[in-house]
């Protein structure tokens, strides 16, 4: 893997809604094959936002290789690195409408290996990594709701419920904290 820059994508049009349209998902599902995540959390104090990483992997079938659609669904904050195949993406500007676009020159017919270092907010409607600070207690609390139509609020991803995927979660939080999970 190549060194990281200190390249930043923001999402431009952050408060604007971008929806997956049902043609977009069919495609995307045809195309796409056998994907899986390994998510990491550093959860920070202070309710506004937590760093992330994520890499993908998942295979593109030999039309979707020369695809100028391929993208992961993301409402987040920034991108602080985005590597697709070893090679960091420096140009462009592949982060937009809540989208994450994989420049086709990047990617490969077969496997593909994208690792992204991100900044999320944390959410105050239930739907991504949700933040809550009790007034009687003063204690901060933190849960997430990573389901179809949400995920995509904590981290990048192909959100839509007909492509499933296999993950592992690390979660680094303040040693005050207790981390709890709801599967193995």
């Amino acid at each position: 893997m190549q060194s990281e820059s200190s390249t930043v994508f923001t999402d431009v049009a952050a408060d604007g809604i971008k929806t997956l349209y049902k043609t977009e998902a069919i495609k995307r599902s045809e195309e796409v094959l056998d994907v899986s995540y390994r998510l990491a959390y550093a959860l920070l104090r202070g309710g506004e936002h937590f760093q992330g990483y994520i890499e993908v992997k998942f295979s593109l079938t030999d039309a979707s290789a020369t695809s100028d659609d391929i993208f992961l669904d993301y409402r987040g904050k920034e991108l602080q690195s985005l590597v697709i195949n070893g090679q960091q993406v420096t140009k462009g500007t592949p982060f937009h409408d809540h989208r994450i676009y994989l420049p086709k020159e990047h990617l490969q017919a077969g496997v593909n290996n994208v690792n992204i270092r991100f900044v999320s907010a944390y959410v105050k409607d239930c739907a991504g990594v949700q933040y809550f600070k009790d007034k009687d207690d003063g204690e901060e609390y933190l849960y997430s709701d990573h389901e179809p139509a949400s995920a995509h609020k904590g981290f990048p991803c192909f959100d839509q419920p007909d492509m499933k995927a296999t993950y592992s979660f690390l979660a680094l939080a303040p040693k005050e904290w207790s981390v709890f999970a709801n599967a193995p």
